[in-house]
């Protein structure tokens, strides 16, 4: 099992890739609890770089359903 911290990573590089296609107005991050607690404290600063850095808006939303490594990222 791949580390809290290896996650968001994945989710950065995720997030970083898809925010930089021009239509996309928005960014959601759909994760497990936990990761999403983690992206909110730990990973507070790294996160506001990501939203910096894509220059749009990026929300986080966790998933009941979802196990501690699946994440998706949607465009709005």
């Amino acid at each position: 099992m791949r580390s809290l911290e290896t996650i968001c990573h994945e989710i950065y590089r995720e997030a970083l890739r898809q925010g930089m296609q021009p239509q996309v107005r928005e960014l959601l991050i759909l994760a497990h609890a936990e990761v999403v607690e983690r992206l909110l404290d730990e990973e507070a600063p790294v996160f506001a770089d990501l939203e910096q850095r894509v220059r749009k808006p990026i929300r986080l939303q966790s998933e009941a359903l979802y196990s501690i490594e699946q994440f998706d990222v949607v465009l709005a």
